[in-house]
């Protein structure tokens, strides 16, 4: 049997930035990362023709809250767990009825870091439960998600969609 020099799988990985916690990148906004794998995307890039790595603005919740109108649908899953009348419920409730569509990105990261510091605190559901119960609904067919363009290009990348070479 003869030795291969690699082996022919595609793969690639998806991965957060991790700027500083009290920034609010956006596409036209970029922060420095901190995430200790970053370096690993040109790596990848430059020693492999197999692999990439694709990295986001901020953290997986935060740039998909920052996609089309998937604000509206992430504050509601977060109202459903509010269980007072107080403040938090009445900025959330202003959120979840805001038109994100019209709002520029610097609007839509404000509240964007508004939702995953309430979901970072672990009050009132923290990221695996929120995770969890935007799921059901999604798998419930209940609400749709425009998806991150990270997470897109990953996913073009790895089925051949874009810049990724033939596998043989």
């Amino acid at each position: 049997m003869a030795k291969a020099e690699k082996i022919n799988i595609v793969c690639a990985g998806i991965t957060d930035n991790d700027p500083e916690v009290d920034t609010k990148p956006t596409k036209d906004k970029l922060e420095a990362g901190r995430n200790r794998c970053l370096y690993l995307i040109d790596e990848l890039k430059a020693n492999s023709t197999n692999c990439r790595l694709f990295s986001n603005l901020k953290t997986f919740e935060y740039d998909l809250a920052l996609e089309g109108t998937n604000l509206n649908t992430m504050i509601d899953v977060l109202i459903g767990n509010i269980k007072t009348d107080g403040d938090l419920k009445l900025k959330a409730i202003e959120y979840s009825t805001t038109d994100w569509s019209t709002k520029e990105e610097d609007e839509k990261a404000i509240a964007a870091k508004w939702l995953l510091d309430r979901l970072g605190n672990s009050y009132p559901l923290g990221k695996g439960e929120f995770a969890q119960q935007l799921a059901l609904k999604l798998n419930k067919r209940e609400v749709s998600l425009s998806v991150p363009g990270y997470t897109e290009d990953a996913i073009k990348w790895a089925i051949g969609i874009s810049e990724k070479p033939a596998v043989s």
